[in-house]
């Protein structure tokens, strides 16, 4: 962005207890000491990434956010929103840019969109708050930094950089507001972004319903798309934005279409039609998440199968998986309900073995395409919360996958040791991950022979990618290596903070974790709860990734995290707060469910002497 710092010198400080992850204070940004202190013995490398990603987002704020800032909280996106996207594209450079891409894209749906569907959704410029402090989040930071990217994609590389630039000779040592940002990107580009700023305004993820034909005759097909959304915003027609896609023939050959397929949506409604397609085509939509909606567009197996082999894509090549995955865990459901023998398809299985033998796939995009889908993220996905059967259904798909392919795996891993235990290049980084997904899949296996290979695995660690990647998946099921395994990495990282954070979560995320482990894992001698970083592993990987034990039916989930909110907001409003937002998902319930969540969050509201912070989102939390 040729953006020089103006000091001359970059200085920093490391903290423990510290609420956020960092803050870009000029002249000495705050760091919390998980984003900086790191070495291969005590770091997993996606430590190694998160420090240089928010190091690069704190650096990057000196200008966005320091030099040119925000003239008021209401324009808090302008800042972080912008900062994001800078951030984002500083690690795509640094690693993989389709893998970045797709990370990035995992947790905006996992969690924007989440808040975005429930009562705590707002758009990313909001109108009014009780407490700012909770208006940091993932719409004001990452659907903020999707709006940006919009107008990069609409613009292009060189027409937002002469935004940019317009942008900070208009405002370098000003107070600003998103408007001026989107007025200097506009008049940079002679780009009419009127219609598009309604972004800023409008909450809720979009969706959009698309319909197609295929005419034999005139060789045409036609494409039509539907906007919808839920929002609040009284003034919401429809959104402006970049509606990219591709078209594909049955045999996997990309079709030559106009404009290589950029089209613009700014209508309800709109057609496409594309000339001289010899035969009904299979397309790919919303190529490289060019907007940050939902499609809602069925492929069958066959044909995401032909996708998931020849998009040119990354994104939709690795969207074109996970659809695979889900549609292969709803016919698992179906065979549950119907108590028939639970079975893996045979598209899926060729298009799998296709998957684990394509030796030109990048090692970390190979290793994301080959990682089952968690269960909070298809449960935050869904309308309604399913324990009942997609839980067993998910653990039945990895078994099954485990047990066809297991010789595979092996064979896989045995090939994965190119590079040194400390190497920190992109190549390396990807090796471990795609060793560590095939580890992931051994361990569910119906024989020992799985979870020999990963504690194996695990004693001869000689980092910490290796060594946590194996604890996890260890102590995640119940195996005569699971209490070996967490006492030898209790006794030998006892004294080190942030590794024996990770020590917590893994426990606190394990599929039998109950209410007296967390007991026992808060009365140890290790954790103290006035450090946020303990907080987040302990509690805060129990709310938001075991959504199965939070939710049981006994309410005892909902209670736990509720007595912690009460414990907690005297001493830090902030955090407690952040715990609160875990309770987001009321509507999503069942009647039973419902009730209990009810009562906690009503016996947190009526707390005596209750923080503004975590009053406003338990209050919200209770709207349906």
């Amino acid at each position: 962005f040729g953006l020089e710092y103006d000091l001359d010198i970059y200085m920093i400080v490391a903290v423990d207890s510290f609420n956020m992850g960092a803050m870009e204070n000029k002249g000495l940004n705050i760091f919390n000491s998980s984003y900086v202190l790191a070495n291969p013995k005590t770091a997993t490398d996606s430590d190694f990434q998160g420090i240089e990603s928010v190091i690069g987002h704190e650096y990057f704020h000196n200008w966005t956010g320091n030099r040119v800032t925000c003239r008021d909280w209401f324009q808090l996106t302008l800042k972080e929103g912008l900062t994001v996207f800078r951030d984002q594209e500083f690690s795509s450079d640094m690693l993989s840019r389709p893998v970045k891409r797709i990370e990035d894209v995992q947790g905006l749906k996992a969690f924007q969109f989440n808040e975005d569907s429930g009562p705590l959704s707002h758009p990313i410029k909001p109108k009014s708050y009780i407490e700012i402090n909770n208006f940091y989040t993932a719409t004001v930071y990452e659907k903020g930094a999707e709006v940006i990217r919009m107008i990069h994609t609409l613009l292009g590389e060189e027409g937002f950089r002469k935004g940019m630039d317009l942008y900070f000779t208009r405002h370098d040592g000003q107070a600003v507001t998103t408007e001026d940002f989107v007025q200097a990107m506009a008049d940079a580009n002679d780009y009419d972004f009127d219609h598009f700023k309604v972004w800023y305004d409008q909450n809720g993820t979009p969706e959009l319903d698309i319909e197609t034909d295929y005419d034999e005759d005139s060789k045409q097909y036609t494409i039509k798309v539907k906007q919808k959304v839920k929002t609040n915003n009284p003034n919401y027609n429809c959104l402006y934005l970049p509606f990219y896609f591709a078209l594909y023939s049955n045999s996997g050959e990309k079709l030559t279409i106009d404009n290589d397929g950029r089209a613009i949506l700014n209508q309800i409604e709109q057609e496409f039609v594309i000339d001289h397609v010899e035969s009904r085509p299979i397309p790919s939509f919303n190529t490289n998440f060019s907007a940050p909606v939902k499609i809602n567009y069925k492929l069958d197996k066959d044909q995401l199968a032909v996708l998931m082999a020849n998009d040119l894509d990354p994104f939709n090549q690795f969207n074109a998986v996970q659809k695979i995955y889900r549609l292969e865990v709803q016919s698992l459901i179906e065979l549950l309900q119907d108590n028939k023998p639970l079975e893996l398809s045979e598209v899926f299985k060729m298009s799998y073995e296709v998957l684990i033998k394509n030796i030109d796939l990048d090692a970390s995009f190979k290793a994301l395409c080959m990682s089952v889908p968690k269960t909070y993220e298809l449960l935050n996905e869904s309308a309604s919360f399913d324990f009942e059967y997609l839980p067993v259904a998910l653990s039945s798909l990895k078994k099954l996958i485990s047990d066809h392919f297991q010789d595979n795996f092996l064979s896989l891993t045995s090939l994965l040791n190119k590079y040194s235990a400390d190497d920190l290049s992109k190549e390396a980084m990807g090796e471990r991950a795609l060793k560590n997904a095939t580890l992931a899949l051994l361990a569910k296996g119906k024989t020992s022979t799985g979870l020999d290979y990963v504690y194996n695995e695990f004693k001869q660690a000689e980092n910490m990618t290796q060594e946590f990647a194996c604890l996890r998946l260890l102590c995640n099921y119940d195996n005569p290596y699971r209490d070996k395994a967490l006492n030898a990495f209790y006794d030998k990282w006892r004294n080190e903070p942030l590794v024996m954070q990770k020590w917590l979560s893994a426990q606190a995320t394990a599929l039998d974790c109950n209410i007296d482990m967390l007991t026992s894992l808060e009365n140890d001698p290790i954790f103290d709860k006035t450090i946020p970083n303990n907080i987040r592993a302990l509690y805060g990987s129990f709310a938001k990734y075991n959504l199965e034990r939070l939710n049981d039916l006994d309410g005892s989930g909902y209670r736990y995290i509720a007595d912690k909110v009460l414990e907690i907001d005297p001493m830090n409003p902030q955090i407690a707060a952040g715990l609160c937002k875990t309770l987001n998902f009321l509507k999503k319930l069942d009647p039973q469910r419902q009730e209990l969540l009810k009562g906690e969050l009503k016996r947190i509201i009526a707390t005596e002497k209750l923080s503004s912070d975590t009053y406003e989102v338990a209050s919200k939390n209770l709207s349906v």
